[in-house]
C-alpha cells in the first residue's frame, strides 16, 4: 500500500491562505490549496498543503513576512491508502 506524507497548513481566514498562497508560491514552494480536511478543525474551510521538505523555508517566510504564527496550525498528514492520520507540528 502506497504511504504519502505531506504538510497541512490550516489557517483562521480564507484571506490569510490566499495571501499564504502567494507569498509562497512567489518563493517558488510548491503548494495547493485544499479542502480543510474534516479531521482537523479551523475557523476556515481551505487549507494548504506542501512538502515536508519545504518546512523550515515555509517557516522562514512567515517570520519574513510579519504573519502571525499564532493563526498558523501545521500537521504533518500521513496518508495509507484512504486513510489519513494528522500530527500536530510544533513550531
Amino acid at each position: 500500500m502506497m504511504i504519502e506524507k505531506f504538510l497541512v497548513i490550516a489557517l483562521n481566514s480564507t484571506n490569510l491562505v490566499m495571501q499564504l498562497e502567494k507569498k509562497l508560491l512567489d518563493n517558488n514552494i510548491e503548494v495547493r490549496v485544499i479542502p480543510l480536511p474534516t479531521e482537523l478543525s479551523s475557523s476556515c474551510g481551505f487549507s494548504i498543503k506542501a512538502n515536508l521538505e519545504d518546512i523550515e523555508k515555509i517557516i522562514k517566510i512567515f517570520k519574513e513576512n510579519n504573519i502571525n504564527i499564532s493563526q498558523l496550525n501545521l500537521y504533518e498528514c500521513k496518508k495509507i491508502g484512504l486513510k489519513k492520520q494528522f500530527s500536530p507540528l510544533k513550531i
